[in-house]
C-alpha cells in the first residue's frame, strides 16, 4: 500500500536513472525505504525516500523532492508533502487538537508548515532568498 501511495505522489512525473532516458523506471518495493515512522495515538507519520538516485525523466531539474511524507490512519494513506523534516507535534493553538509542525526546504525557499490534526489544512510560513 505504501509503494502505491509513493508512486501516486509523483502524479504524472516519471523517474529515470538519467534525465535524458526515454524509458522511466517502474518503482518496486526495493526502490523505497522508510526513513521515519512516527506514531501518535491513531496516526502514523511516515517519511519515505528512494534507495537509489533517480531523476525526473526528460528534465534537468534534478532528483525528486524527498523525503515524501504520508499520514497513515487504519488503512487510509494520505500524501501530505515533500522535502519536509518533522519538528514536533503539540496543541499549538490551544484548541485541544494536536498540530504537526514540519521544516520545509526547497529550491530558493525555506520555512515551516503546520498541519491540523486532520491534515486537511496547513499554515505555511516560508520565505525566498532572492
Amino acid at each position: 500500500m505504501l509503494l502505491a501511495a509513493f508512486r501516486k505522489s509523483f502524479g504524472r512525473t516519471k523517474l529515470c536513472v538519467e534525465y535524458n532516458d526515454s524509458k522511466p523506471v517502474v518503482l518496486s518495493p526495493t526502490d523505497i525505504k522508510v526513513v521515519e515512522n512516527l506514531r501518535f495515538r491513531d496516526t502514523s507519520l511516515i517519511a519515505v525516500t528512494l534507495t537509489r538516485e533517480l531523476t525526473e525523466c526528460q528534465s534537468e531539474l534534478g532528483g525528486a523532492d524527498l523525503p515524501r511524507w504520508f499520514v497513515v490512519r487504519g488503512s487510509e494513506i494520505m500524501h501530505v508533502g515533500n522535502s519536509l523534516n518533522f519538528v514536533g507535534a503539540a496543541d499549538v493553538d490551544g484548541d485541544g487538537n494536536v498540530e504537526y509542525v514540519f521544516w520545509y526546504s526547497g529550491y530558493n525557499r525555506d520555512g515551516y508548515v503546520m498541519f491540523n490534526d486532520r491534515f486537511d489544512s496547513a499554515v505555511r510560513f516560508v520565505w525566498n532568498y532572492h
